[in-house]
């Protein structure tokens, strides 16, 4: 609670200051020797009890007492004086003066116990102004459900309930004249949204939408806009943008918006999440085309596109374009079928549907799934095996959850000689290493070089050799440093360049890890 006692008496003011034991009693003490002193410490400080005199040079007290209540600054006040005269104290109660005391009557008793009544006086006002806040908030809130509601039903029933019942809605909220306004319209799909909500008070998916709308409200503060909730975890955000403003204006605008709402949502809450947005479009009730190509967009989600921020009118909803690729994907995957190799299925699975995904085409994964299951169901059949139930795939969310069920149930029918195959590949693996150990390499660069999936052939290497892939390349490559060391006049930090490390800090760590001893050491023994 802080304090300011103005008065253009030093004499005063010192003998206040000394009088009672401000901090003892829970009170910040602050002082000014006039009115206009009061009025910018007030400016840049919280000021919660004001003890004033009348009669000061440069700005009076009552002159304060008017700037405070044209400002409605929220603090309490009461005047020290020495004049004992009606017409003073009925000016400064006029003002909002709570008390009014004669300095001839001050001692420690008397003026604490005056900041003591204005202390109790400010907190009864602040419970109050808190209730009236409450109340507000509440109606403000019932009404904005009741609107969010509203838009709900018109968007998902394709605007039944007409364009020219839903625009008021828009007006009388936020304030867009439909025929003066450009919308953009964002929806952000929170992932994990489960596991999210159960971060807020048992599980209340209110209490995070209240978390999430504060959140928006910070961030696109001076920013006309609205939000609902369509789906567990999914937001759709309208922003209302001037007509006169440019395209590429707004576009700029919207990608900052969009990249720091992404940042606010990873860093400040921990969330990761999905945002896409629509180039600017007028009239409301185009939202409800848009609204169907998001909808579309939530089934693509089924790829779970490593961008965050993505532009709708970057993907592809041209249905014939869509089926194509996937026939093309359903061709592919046969054919490798056909090899009855694991490793040439799954590259195959997997490199198609990162073209799927690169090249945004809106494919649903139920036709994904369809398809996959179509594939396996010729490749069952061709062994002489009647197909399994396989109702159970449809439910799988995630598409690498899939891909492993779907390799599961094929791997019995698949080419046994596992072994061999796998030996054979660890001796390439082997052979590119002894190559190239002196670059850049790593299990990406192997994989790609001997194009199988990199988890496929990190699990092939550890099963032969019993150790990662990373283990055996810093473990050659500090069997070719040794013999540097033993048999070549190079400084160490060129031994280190020359065995592929990045670092001579790196080299030395990973020597000493693997061979017990520095560099130097190493060298001071075998030379």
């Amino acid at each position: 609670m802080t304090i300011l006692l103005v008065d253009d008496e030093l004499q005063l003011r010192n003998y206040l200051r000394t009088l009672v034991d401000w901090e003892g009693n829970g009170y910040r003490y602050m002082e000014a020797d006039n009115g206009a002193a009061a009025v910018e410490i007030m400016k840049r400080t919280p000021i919660h009890l004001l003890m004033l005199d009348i009669t000061m040079p440069v700005m009076s007290g009552l002159e304060v007492l008017a700037w405070i209540k044209e400002n409605q600054y929220d603090c309490v006040t009461a005047i020290l004086t020495s004049h004992d005269e009606l017409s003073y104290a009925q000016k400064s109660l006029r003002l909002g003066c709570r008390d009014y005391i004669l300095k001839s009557d001050i001692t420690g008793e008397t003026i604490l116990a005056l900041a003591d009544r204005l202390r109790g006086e400010l907190s009864a006002e602040i419970r109050q102004q808190q209730r009236y806040a409450a109340m507000e908030t509440a109606a403000r809130r019932k009404e904005m459900i009741e609107i969010q509601y509203a838009v709900n039903y018109w968007l998902k029933n394709g605007g039944e309930r007409g364009g020219t019942e839903i625009t008021p809605h828009f007006e009388k909220t936020l304030g867009f004249p439909d025929g003066e306004s450009r919308y953009v319209m964002l929806r952000i799909q929170l992932r994990d949204y489960g596991a999210v909500v159960n971060r807020y008070a048992d599980s209340d998916a209110a209490r995070f939408s209240v978390v999430f709308e504060r959140m928006l409200n910070e961030l696109l503060n001076g920013n006309r806009f609205f939000y609902t909730e369509c789906d567990a975890g999914e937001f759709l955000v309208f922003l209302r943008f001037s007509h006169k403003e440019s395209t590429h204006g707004i576009l700029n605008k919207t990608q900052e918006m969009t990249k720091q709402m992404g940042r606010n949502l990873t860093g400040r809450l921990g969330i990761r999440s999905g945002i896409v947005f629509t180039l600017p479009y007028t009239g409301i009730a185009s939202s409800i085309e848009r609204y169907g190509k998001f909808k579309q967009l939530r089934a693509f989600s089924f790829w779970n596109p490593a961008d965050e921020i993505l532009c709708l009118d970057d993907y592809i909803f041209d249905e014939q374009i869509c089926a194509k690729e996937l026939n093309l994907f359903s061709e592919e995957l046969t054919r490798e079928m056909k090899s009855r190799s694991i490793p040439r299925i799954e590259s195959a699975f997997d490199k198609m549907a990162e073209r799927i995904m690169e090249r945004r085409y809106c494919v649903n994964p139920m036709s994904f799934k369809n398809a996959c299951i179509s594939c396996v169901t010729v490749f069952l059949m061709s062994q002489a095996r009647e197909p399994q139930d396989i109702q159970a795939f449809f439910l799988i969310e995630d598409i690498e959850t899939f891909k492993t069920a779907m390799l599961e149930l094929i791997r019995p029918y698949c080419i046994s000689e596992k072994d061999q195959d796998k030996n054979r590949l660890v001796k390439k693996a082997f052979l590119l290493i002894q190559q190239h150990y002196s670059e850049d390499i790593g299990l990406d660069w192997l994989s790609s070089k001997l194009y199988v999936n990199a988890s496929y052939l990190s699990r092939v290497f550890s099963a032969e050799t019993g150790q990662p892939i990373t283990a055996y390349i810093n473990a050659y490559r500090i069997e070719q440093a040794k013999r540097f060391i033993r048999s070549e006049n190079m400084k160490l930090y060129e031994i280190a360049e020359k065995t592929g490390f990045s670092s001579s800090v790196v080299f030395s760590s990973v020597f000493k890890k693997i061979t017990g001893e520095t560099p130097s050491d190493y060298r001071n023994r075998n030379v």
